[in-house]
């Protein structure tokens, strides 16, 4: 009787216990091979937070947001979310508010980029925070290099030192066909071209009211770009790239000497033990500069559990949380804490080339701040290029036309 006694109270105390329990759902994208980092944020949170408990929903990248926007119109929407191109969602009323929980938790933002924490913010207002930066650098092969006989490219390179190389490390066959290129052009990085040439893709980034690809300097930058494929034939045509193989896949087997990309390449790259490549920063030409956003974390402004759901932003988007993603070596740190900058940096190929990422990154242009940019960009601006890399029309030409049209989209888009 007695051991029935106490196997019921021993029950009650345990249904007691977990009843204290609460549940904050976490959703995020991406392959299998990127979940390490997230189950590792789990584990080190739980441990010192027994009373909360993490449920990870995960999806690829291909039906995470028709997925997410059908949990929302349902009202069940995670309580924490991966999301990007954050102040498009917030006039939905979808995301929670975080100002008020930053200032009574004095949550270290001034920690963040700025700029880049800009871009979670309406009005304002903080939405959400970044958990890293697309920041872009120029990998390079050794091998190649070493076998064309050019000097590593550094930060001396501008685009008559890229060019020269390029001409070097480009080869064919007998029949003229080419069996290696110098350098990937990927097909939606042509924006950073226009910034190192000094130019813009509108006048304000915060309130543009028109696009300015028309203006000399992003039209020298697009007929720059157009000179590598078209006339000098160092890069292939980023149009019709998936018929060789992604850039990564070039890169990696050998066909092209240089590509520009970002940091979660490098896992890919170190796959292949005889590839020895290294880092270095963009080619400048008038400026240095490079591309600042990215993805981060918000909360959902049905969740029915915000006070635990803010304890697992403060970790996630903390300097512990940071440090995590950045000891994976494939997200530059939004928060340049010593922490985190020391978790990126202690990984290959050199801690002197991982370093390059922070430079890069203090180069960061952010995104024109208006709904729908991305949309904008991709269909009105990127597709438009295609017929410049095909050879179909001038820069001049379809510099023009994206002016033109971008600058009736920024005035229907209004502002947030």
């Amino acid at each position: 009787m007695k051991k029935v006694l106490l196997l019921v109270l021993a029950i009650t105390v345990f249904s007691v216990f977990l009843s204290g329990v609460t549940t904050v759902r976490w959703s995020v994208w991406g392959s299998p091979a990127e979940l390490p980092p997230y189950h590792e944020v789990i584990k080190q949170f739980e441990a010192a937070n027994p009373d909360i408990k993490i449920e990870l929903i995960h999806a690829p990248w291909s039906t995470y947001f028709d997925k997410i926007q059908a949990m929302m119109a349902a009202g069940d929407a995670p309580d924490v979310m991966f999301l990007h191109t954050i102040p498009s969602w917030v006039p939905k009323g979808v995301l929670e508010d975080l100002t008020d929980y930053v200032e009574k938790s004095n949550f270290p933002v001034d920690k963040y980029n700025q700029e880049l924490l800009s871009t979670f913010m309406v009005k304002g207002r903080i939405y959400g925070f970044p958990r890293d930066n697309d920041t872009t650098v120029l990998f390079y092969n050794k091998k190649l290099f070493d076998e064309a006989g050019v000097p590593y490219p550094d930060y001396t390179w501008d685009w008559q030192k890229l060019l020269d190389a390029s001409k070097k490390l480009t080869k064919t066959d007998n029949r003229g066909r080419t069996i290696q290129y110098a350098i990937v052009l990927e097909r939606n990085k042509w924006n950073l071209w226009v910034y190192m040439n000094g130019g813009q893709l509108v006048d304000n980034l915060d309130y543009p009211t028109k696009c300015t690809m028309n203006e000399r300097a992003a039209v020298e930058a697009i007929e720059f770009l157009n000179d590598l494929i078209n006339e000098y034939k160092v890069a292939p045509n980023p149009a019709s790239l998936s018929q060789l193989g992604s850039a990564a896949e070039l890169f990696t087997t050998g066909r092209v000497a240089m590509v520009m990309s970002n940091a979660a390449q490098i896992s890919s790259f170190l796959t292949n033990p005889t590839l020895d490549f290294g880092i270095a920063p963009l080619p400048m030409q008038v400026k240095r500069a490079n591309g600042l956003g990215g993805a981060g974390f918000v909360m959902a402004s049905t969740s029915k559990v915000k006070d635990a759901a803010w304890r697992f932003m403060e970790f996630l988007c903390g300097p512990e949380g940071q440090a995590i993603f950045a000891s994976s070596g494939d997200a530059v740190p939004a928060m340049t804490s010593t922490e985190t900058m020391k978790a990126f940096m202690q990984n290959p190929p050199s801690e002197y080339e991982r370093r390059i990422f922070f430079s890069e990154t203090a180069n960061g242009i952010k995104v024109p701040q208006i709904p729908g940019w991305y949309t904008i960009f991709n269909e009105a601006m990127t597709r438009q290029l295609d017929y410049v890399w095909t050879g179909q029309k001038s820069a001049v030409e379809i510099c023009e036309k994206i002016a033109e049209d971008v600058t009736k989209l920024i005035k229907e888009a209004g502002t947030w």
